[in-house]
């Protein structure tokens, strides 16, 4: 490149270094089943794929469709893993087929059971409004799973897209290495009693995820 000098050549080669190190270890961690999550909707750490159908105790990985898809675009960013061109969400699984779903202004109730820090919001971080799953007792119908995250209160899941597909899930992940908190918030019981903790020092931060 005309003028540019010894120095910003090595600045450059430096960063390009780094980028492909980068890109390759996000290749190698993609190809091995792993997951690094930096949100704040699950905790910040290393996940794992595994096999099966998605279930309440796992983290979905999936790409809303639909008007699904649109209405979140906003708060996901751009990438190739999903045929929108947009990064997928990553959200603990709470309900599957058969469970029954309450959705309403003060938070999500599984079979029964509140869960901690559900409620929707009438508008995001940014200002912006959002439109909450309508209010109402749902059974989850075969094929659907719902997710929610009781470790942050501005996640963005179905609380405001409703059931989501399984055909929509990529992966079924569960942590593999997470970075834990002092104060732990207790997903109630769900339909295969399993259960996960999650910290909620994170809750008081406003954006969705």
């Amino acid at each position: 490149m005309l003028g540019q000098s010894p120095r910003s050549k090595r600045v450059f080669g430096a960063l390009a270094a780094a980028f492909s190190l980068l890109g390759s270890l996000v290749a190698l961690f993609y190809l091995c089943g792993l997951r690094i999550n930096v949100t704040p909707s699950i905790p910040l750490g290393l996940y794992v794929r595994t096999e099966g159908a998605p279930a309440p105790g796992l983290i979905a990985e999936f790409c809303p469709s639909g008007m699904s898809a649109e209405e979140s675009e906003r708060y996901r960013g751009f990438g190739l893993a999903c045929p929108d061109r947009n990064i997928p969400l990553l959200k603990p699984v709470v309900a599957g087929p058969g469970d029954q779903v309450e959705f309403s202004v003060v938070g999500m109730r599984v079979n029964g059971q509140l869960l901690p820090n559900t409620a929707p919001r009438r508008i995001d971080g940014k200002g912006r409004l959002i439109r909450a799953w309508p209010a109402g007792q749902y059974t989850v119908e075969t094929g659907k799973i719902v997710v929610a995250s009781s470790y942050h209160s501005g996640s963005y899941d179905s609380r405001y897209l409703g059931p989501i597909s399984m055909g929509d899930v990529r992966s079924n992940l569960r942590p593999l290495w997470v970075i834990q908190g002092l104060d732990f918030t207790k997903v109630p019981t769900t339909s295969n009693n399993l259960q996960t903790n999650y910290k909620t020092d994170a809750n008081r931060l406003s954006t969705a995820y």
